[in-house]
This record gives C-alpha cells, sequence and structure tokens, in this order.
C-alpha cells in the first residue's frame, strides 16, 4: 500500500465527513499512510494480510488505526467478516475495517494525541461542530424524556446521582477503566480535573483499568473539586459491562451543553432529588460557591432576621455538590416523590 498523494486531503475530507474549515488541517489528524489507509478502505473493507506481498496490510498496521479512531471494524456477520465485532479481544486477523467518520477519530485524537497541534480558532471552531453534532445525536432521545419522564425501553438512562449512589454503582462494574474526560479536554473552559471518566467497557483498549476501591477515590475526589456526578447506564439492575459514571463541569460537559440548548433542565439528565437547606446553616456561603447550576443564593440580611439560603428548584439539578461541601451537614438531598 501506497502513501496518499498530496492532492488527497479533499477525498479524505469527503470520506471522513470533515467540515471543509477543516481541510487544510487535516495532516495534523492523519499522517500519510494514516489517509492512504482510510481512502483504501473506502473502496472496500480492508483485511489484514500475515505474508509479505499478500494483498491487504499489516495486522498490527491496521489494529494500530483502529485503536486511533482512524479505522472501526467490520461488525459481525457484514461484508463477510467472519469474526469481526467491535470489542477489544478479537482476533485481529480475522476482522475488516472501513474508515471511521471524523467524529470518532477527533474523540481519540483529543485525548491522547495532537489537540493543541491546531491554532486557537480552528480548535473552537471544531468544538462547536463537535458539539452541535453531539446536540443533534441526542435530540430524540432527550425529547421523549422531555414527553415520557423516562428513557426509551432498552436505552441507556443518564442520571445525576449522589455521591454515596456514584460509589454503588462502581460496585456493580465488572471491570472499570480511567479514562480523560473528552468533553473537558476539548471545551477547556475550566480548570478542573480531567483525568475522572469511568468507563464500563474499554473502547479500542486505551483505558486504564483501575480497582474498585481506586474508582471510588478518583469519584470521590472529583466531588471535592466540585464535578457533579452522573451515571450513564444501560437498562437493568445486574452487573455492569457498559455504562459509565462521568464527573462532570457545567462548563465544558457535552451533555450539560445539550441540555441547556434542548432546555431540557434537570430532565436530562434526570434529576431526583432537590436541595434542602436546615436550620444549622451558618451562613457561610460555601454552597453557593460550589453550586455549578447557580440554583442557590444568599439572602440580604437584617439585624432583625437571619434567613437561610435560598434554593430555587427549578435550577437545583439533585446533583448534591452543594451538600457533600457543606460544613456543617445543614443541606439534605429531599428525593423528589416526597
Amino acid at each position: 500500500m501506497t502513501t496518499a498523494p498530496p492532492d488527497s486531503a479533499e477525498r479524505l475530507a469527503a470520506v471522513i465527513g470533515a467540515p471543509g474549515f477543516l481541510t487544510p488541517w487535516l495532516d495534523r489528524f492523519y499522517d500519510d499512510r494514516d489517509a492512504a489507509l482510510v481512502l483504501s478502505a473506502a473502496e472496500g473493507p480492508l483485511r489484514p494480510h500475515t505474508s509479505a506481498g499478500a494483498p491487504g496490510a499489516r495486522p498490527a498496521e491496521l489494529e494500530r488505526a483502529w485503536r486511533r479512531g482512524i479505522l472501526d471494524r467490520v461488525p459481525r456477520g457484514e461484508n463477510g467478516g467472519r469474526n469481526a465485532g467491535l470489542d477489544s479481544t478479537l482476533d485481529a486477523v480475522d476482522v475488516a475495517y472501513r474508515p471511521a467518520d471524523l467524529h470518532t477519530r477527533l474523540e481519540y485524537w483529543a485525548m491522547f494525541e495532537g489537540w493543541k497541534d491546531v491554532p486557537d480558532d480552528i480548535r473552537s471552531r471544531l468544538c462547536d461542530w463537535e458539539v452541535a453534532h453531539y446536540i443533534q445525536s441526542v435530540r430524540d432521545h432527550v425529547m421523549h424524556v422531555r414527553v415520557s419522564g423516562h428513557p426509551p425501553q432498552d436505552e441507556v438512562r443518564y442520571d445525576y446521582v449522589l455521591l454515596d449512589e456514584a460509589a454503588a454503582i462502581l460496585h456493580r462494574a465488572g471491570h472499570i477503566y480511567l479514562w480523560p474526560c473528552d468533553c473537558r479536554t476539548m471545551v477547556g473552559a475550566c480548570a478542573k480535573p480531567q483525568m475522572v471518566c469511568l468507563r464500563f467497557e474499554n473502547d479500542r483498549g486505551l483505558g486504564w483499568e483501575i480497582s474498585t476501591e481506586r474508582a471510588v477515590e478518583v469519584t470521590r475526589a472529583a466531588n471535592r473539586a466540585g464535578l457533579v456526578q452522573t451515571a450513564e447506564l444501560p437498562p437493568g439492575d445486574g452487573p455492569l459491562s457498559g455504562g459509565a459514571i462521568c464527573n462532570c463541569c457545567a462548563d465544558c460537559c457535552f451533555p450539560q451543553q445539550a441540555s441547556r440548548a434542548l432546555n431540557a433542565g434537570r430532565t436530562w439528565p434526570q434529576g431526583h432529588y432537590l436541595a434542602t437547606i436546615g436550620d444549622t446553616c451558618s451562613l457561610c456561603g460555601r454552597c453557593v460557591r460550589r453550586c455549578p447550576f447557580e440554583a442557590i443564593t444568599m439572602p440580604l440580611h437584617t439585624e432583625a432576621e437571619r434567613e437561610l439560603p435560598l434554593v430555587e428548584p427549578a435550577l437545583c439539578r439533585g446533583c448534591g455538590v452543594c451538600s457533600t461541601g457543606c460544613p456543617e451537614e445543614a443541606i439534605v438531598m429531599v428525593p423528589l416523590d416526597r
């Protein structure tokens, strides 16, 4: 297989669905060899060869391109792939590969390769393009939840969870893999921790498997830093082999941006609690500073009256970040069904 010719950028952009403004910068995402693999795979699924001179490409080369989001594996049964699937445990010799779109490549490139290797204005436009794509991809799901109050049958749930609930979910996971937060890596609107995504399946074999105890520590540290815990879980209450616990901010995270754009509020991700402030409050104001959604305000005090901070129910997501940060333990998370 030869390297891609110099005039291949436009063809590559068309195959991967790149926006026009990015075409001059595609060499930052795909070197000549990467581009040649994508263009060859666009003509028909690529299959690995194991001996010199055989048609196709070397298994290790195709696997590396797959791990980096340059190629996708052809799903089992498609195009005659005998054992072709999407998990990372398959024998590379038995699979076929096709081009991955730029959305797939972008996620892995941003987290592990060269996110800062393009000018700031290009990076900003690319981030806006990716966020818009994400919002469109979840629109129907979010609208269903807004109308019905629950996700479509057999689809993933996305909920705000309290810190102890997140720990209980982590104990249900068969495997836990630590990943960088792709949203915070791309958007970069805050300085909160990035190595905080806890996935229960290891997409393309790039995550770091960690123990349940370590995952709980990561989650508790993220909460102390002011990050919100959300659970993205498949249906059912049994052991988990898919899904994730995410530690989110209100500024960078794609789901939070989608929630605002789609006017979903606490409906998606779904909130299940309301913060309630008790009389032991010392009026320190820490809950106001910690709330990512500006749902808590301090009262105007007079000498004659001592008022507690005010929680705006329409803005409160029930995430519990105010409660875990309260030095007086004055904030109780009350279930909405009460």
